[in-house]
């Protein structure tokens, strides 16, 4: 067992020490008939247990009741030899209450005890074996002697005690407010004098907690009276820089009142519920780690920061400011609620150590005006589930970063990054930041999630009005070598790339898979994804769209890329900003393969293009193809918002690659088309024979200005095409044209070559 364990009653105690380690007391279970079980249990030294045995011999035929007292010789006031047992409530506290050793009654409800801990112990008073036993066993007790009992520490500076006594606080400053404890009298103290564990007496002895020597401490015990409107700033500096894991902040509201304090050691910061607890005017700076349970933060304190890119931000109101010197740094915040502040969590190193870990689960943030968690550091494994995030950002910010969950280094100044990442189950709603209709790249970073990891799940969350028009505004943000973004609803997710942004880190395996999301909005684009992967059984549904997936990829890979059976409703749109168009942000096309060098497959895919007046240029583009290309199984209802059904181009600079390709279009259905049903347009250096193969079959088109297919290859081609019917609507049947395609293979005669 470890005596050092917060959660234990006892310490080890150490024969010859001026400290007897004690448990605190509940104040409220001890009474003049305390609860025994039907058998009585008497805890009585062996030397009055003989005495007792020589005056029944004596006395015989008396009934006698054997009380055991010990008058303290300084103090008639103190009510004296308190015999207690220890007590585990329905909570789960182990509490010590007194044993009345002349009482037979049942069990006292107001105690109401789930079951009793029996503590045994050696003859030097270390704890060897705990035990729990139900309400209706009297268990074996650990009794603990108390020579006086007072109201207040007050009463017991003034009282007139000798070294060696063990006396009992009912409070700090009153009986009953939460300060009670146990302290032992001694002549000398390794602790100094702090009004909390060492408490220096009138008449020059000290009085030393019971359980100084714990992990765990309560607020209370050092005078913080918690009651909303004192400051506790002197007694919450002494506690909190006596050294002790876990500070313990009961049910109360404190004030802080701009308080920074700069442990240089791994602390617990540890209340009784978000709802119960709650702390104002908060901030810490640690060197060593973090954990925050079960309390509410109200405001914060100021401090400079600096980003991982170096820009100095100036003063922001941050709760918490990590700075990491070695490896062995975490950060835990457990069923917290966050409000008014700028920052609520800041690590920021530029990959010279690594954080073990990151925990944010079940916590609300609220009125944050700029980061909720920016840990910009390497870390080994993040997880951020069960959380809300409310009013996140500020209109007026138009610069540098804003985010709820920032990990990692995702602007490339350090190529920090966790390495294991969960985000899972949160909420988010209200996402701001400027407006800025120039839609500059980089002026700002407005993401509500931003992220950098090695390995990443992104899962069932639910995030809700990004507000503000500019580039890089994203729902989620992602750098990740293996990605899975899975069963998200997104509502108007932003007015950058994508509202679901996913970016590889450029390795040739890496994989993005992007799953079963829920995507709609008045203005934007829905899936960006840059490299390999799966864009599968996503619903996007957009009003004033510029398109709906959008696919590039530049690195060679074993992998491939697949968009498949995704659901989309677009209606072609420009940006507006006060009723202004933005220009470079008008409708461009719906899915969108660019620059692969991968094989890709455009496959079952359903998309529903309602017309508000403007077109989408293409249904599905394949650009700068490097690659294999197939398309198939697709359906495309137009409301002749279309210009060309399916595009497969290259130019000039990729035709060393794609010179042998195999591009495939069957099986799809394109109506409402007002250009070309199909395009192909391939330009090759004059040094490039390119043998390129061209396969169409199957396919229905209705297109109502031009060509159902169009294929253009440059001059120096040895491309083949093998094609075949069915196509077109009577008003332009069976048409194809296909220009410096030297093979075709066109068994219906529907191929018109030049």
């Amino acid at each position: 067992m470890n005596n050092n364990d917060y959660n234990n009653p006892f310490n080890t105690y150490k024969p010859n020490t001026e400290v007897t380690p004690l448990v605190t007391p509940d104040i409220n279970n001890i009474n003049e008939t305390p609860p025994v079980e039907e058998k009585k249990k008497f805890t009585i030294k062996k030397q009055y247990i003989i005495s007792a045995i020589l005056i029944v011999l004596l006395l015989s035929g008396f009934t006698t009741y054997l009380i055991l007292t010990k008058k303290d010789k300084h103090d008639m006031n103190a009510k004296t030899d308190v015999r207690t047992t220890i007590i585990t409530n329905e909570a789960g506290d182990v509490i010590v209450v007194p044993i009345d050793e002349d009482t037979t009654s049942e069990t006292d409800e107001t105690t109401n005890p789930a079951e009793i801990t029996e503590i045994i112990t050696n003859e030097a008073g270390e704890i060897i074996e705990t035990t729990t036993t139900s309400q209706n066993t009297v268990p074996t007790t650990q009794s603990i002697k108390v020579d006086a009992t007072y109201t207040n520490v007050e009463e017991m500076k003034k009282a007139k005690l000798s070294e060696g006594k063990v006396v009992l606080t009912k409070g700090y400053y009153k009986a009953n407010d939460g300060g009670s404890a146990y302290y032992n009298i001694v002549k000398t103290s390794k602790y100094s004098v702090d009004e909390g564990r060492v408490i220096k007496l009138n008449n020059g002895l000290f009085a030393v907690l019971g359980n100084s020597d714990s992990t765990r401490m309560s607020v209370k015990q050092y005078g913080v009276k918690g009651d909303g409107s004192s400051t506790d700033v002197t007694q919450i500096n002494a506690l909190l820089n006596a050294g002790y894991k876990t500070v313990y902040f009961p049910t109360s509201t404190y004030n802080m009142s701009n308080y920074l304090c700069k442990p240089n050691r791994y602390i617990e910061i540890v209340g009784d519920g978000k709802s119960k607890t709650i702390i104002k005017n908060f901030g810490i700076e640690v060197r060593k780690g973090i954990k925050l349970e079960n309390a509410a933060f109200e405001g914060a304190q100021k401090f400079k920061f600096i980003t991982a890119g170096g820009t100095n931000l100036g003063d922001q109101v941050m709760l918490v400011k990590l700075i990491l010197e070695d490896n062995n740094n975490s950060v835990t915040y457990n069923n917290c609620s966050f409000k008014n502040m700028d920052i609520v969590s800041s690590v920021v190193d530029r990959g010279t150590y690594t954080m073990k870990f990151d925990h944010v689960t079940g916590c609300d943030f609220k009125n944050i005006t700029r980061l909720g968690v920016y840990h910009s550091a390497n870390i080994g494994e993040s997880i951020y589930t069960g959380n809300t995030f409310t009013d996140i950002g500020s209109k007026s910010i138009n610069r540098y970063c804003v985010s709820a969950i920032w990990i990692g280094d995702v602007t490339n100044n350090t190529n920090t990054e966790s390495k294991n990442l969960t985000i899972k189950n949160n909420s988010f709603n209200h996402f701001m930041t400027a407006d800025d209709p120039s839609m500059e790249k980089h002026v700002i970073n407005g993401n509500v999630i931003a992220v950098r990891a090695n390995k990443a799940v992104i899962d069932n969350n639910y995030v809700n009005n990004v507000d503000g028009i500019g580039e890089d505004r994203e729902a989620i943000y992602s750098k990740v070598k293996y990605l899975t973004v899975s069963n998200n609803t997104v509502i108007n997710g932003g007015y950058g790339e994508g509202y679901i942004t996913c970016k590889n880190q450029d390795g040739q395996d890496a994989f993005a898979t992007i799953i079963g999301n829920n995507i709609s909005g008045d203005y934007g684009v829905g899936i960006y994804n840059y490299g390999s992967g799966l864009v599968k059984n996503n619903t996007i549904d957009i009003k004033h769209a510029k398109g709906a997936i959008t696919c590039h990829y530049r690195e060679a890979s074993p992998n491939t890329l697949t968009v498949e059976s995704n659901t989309i409703k677009l209606g072609p749109g420009t940006y507006q900003y006060n009723g202004t168009a933005i220009a470079d942000y008008g409708p461009g096309s719906v899915i969108v393969i660019n620059g692969q060098k991968v094989d890709a497959f455009v496959k079952n895919n359903k998309i529903n293009i309602t017309n508000t007046g403007e077109k989408f240029t293409v249904g599905i583009d394949a650009a700068t193809v490097r690659k294999n290309v197939t398309v198939t199984g697709n359906t495309i209802e137009g409301a002749n918002a279309l210009t060309t059904g399916t595009m497969i181009h290259a130019n000039e600079s990729t035709s060393g690659e794609n010179k042998n390709c195999t591009i495939k279009i069957y099986d799809n259905s394109f109506k409402g088309i007002t250009g070309t049903g199909i395009s192909f347009f391939f330009k090759d250096n004059s040094d490039i024979v390119s043998t390129r193969r061209f396969e169409i079959s199957n396919n229905i088109i209705y297109t109502k200005n031009s060509y159902g297919v169009f294929i253009q290859s440059s001059a120096t081609s040895n491309d083949t095409l093998i094609y075949s019917a069915p196509m077109g609507d009577p008003s332009n049947v069976n048409t194809a044209r296909a220009q410096n395609v030297k093979n075709v293979t066109d068994p219906n005669g529907l191929v018109t070559k030049y």
